[in-house]
């Protein structure tokens, strides 16, 4: 087995990381504008500041080495694109096209990542079981929302939160979660280039 403390990187696999990252950026921005005016009634950003989806964001790898490091990001990208997916299932027209870009720009980040882990001679980590992924976050937000007491009129039927409002909120939170993620990404892949 090479050794792990050290990634090796070529030249355009490089380049690919960097465009990929101005890819992903655009598309978070654009994305998270774009949800912006759904949020229901008072909800706004820092009233979201609180709704936190760890599930996303928690390592789950040793971060110990350099294949850690990218195996661990891998992993939280991968968690993403299927957050991502989330949106993109329950979203209409521009905003449908714009998070099913933002989900393929993620797993094309992490498909270079395997490459880069095959390259070095290392097998990649395999991915998580996500399947419970929507139920959690719906359920985070739920509980969220009704604390906020946004249970009125506007956002109910029948005295039960919308679905469209958990999930313009759920939607959100992903996308904004997403665009913490972004510099801290970028850290990890200039230090791992670096070397």
């Amino acid at each position: 087995m090479k050794d792990e403390k050290k990634l090796h990187f070529s030249t355009s696999e490089e380049r690919e990381f960097r465009s990929l990252c101005d890819e992903f950026d655009r598309l978070q921005k654009q994305c998270q504008n774009d949800l912006t005016p759904l949020l229901p009634g008072h909800v706004t950003d820092d009233t979201l500041q609180e709704l936190l989806f760890e599930e996303l964001t928690d390592s789950t790898i040793d971060r110990g080495t350099d294949a850690g490091i990218l195996g661990d990001d891998m992993q939280r990208l991968l968690r993403f694109a299927t957050a991502v997916g989330l949106v993109t299932k329950s979203s209409s027209n521009d905003l449908h096209e714009l998070s099913h870009q933002l989900e393929a720009c993620l797993i094309t980040i992490t498909s270079v990542m395997r490459r880069v882990f095959w390259k070095n001679g290392l097998t990649p980590p395999q991915p998580q079981d996500v399947s419970g992924l929507k139920r959690r976050l719906d359920e985070l937000t739920r509980t969220f929302l009704n604390f906020l007491g946004e249970i009125n009129k506007e956002n109910t039927d029948s005295g039960k939160l919308k679905e469209s409002s958990v999930d313009d909120v759920r939607n959100y939170v992903i996308v904004r979660t997403l665009g913490g993620v972004l510099l801290p990404f970028k850290r990890d892949l200039g230090h791992l280039m670096a070397g």
